[in-house]
């Protein structure tokens, strides 16, 4: 898919990165006032809600190209099938 691959691109060489100075050292990081510090959470969380949605389907994707390989194996298959009821039902990464 293109879609993906773009916010993939986006997300790690994006304002973020270098709004928070990820990778850099706290002595390295120039003093950021208030509205910058609020601006490079504000890019963090919106980078945040694209990766969780991305991760879950790169997952389910796995997880339907192992159910078409369609092993014989009884405990194969039940441990797929629980997996992908955990997926399923997973509930969100988010806490506040």
């Amino acid at each position: 898919m293109f879609v993906p691959s773009i916010l993939v691109v986006a997300s790690n060489q994006g304002p973020d990165i270098i709004l928070s100075h990820t990778g850099y050292h706290k002595v390295d990081v120039p003093k950021q006032t208030i509205a910058q510090q609020v601006l490079a959470l504000k890019w963090s969380f919106a980078v945040q809600m694209f990766y969780h949605p991305m991760m879950g389907a790169i997952r389910a994707s796995i997880i339907l190209f192992l159910f078409r390989v369609r092993d014989k194996r009884m405990h194969i298959r039940i441990a797929l099938h629980v997996v992908c009821m955990c997926h399923r039902f997973q509930p969100p990464l988010v806490s506040y």
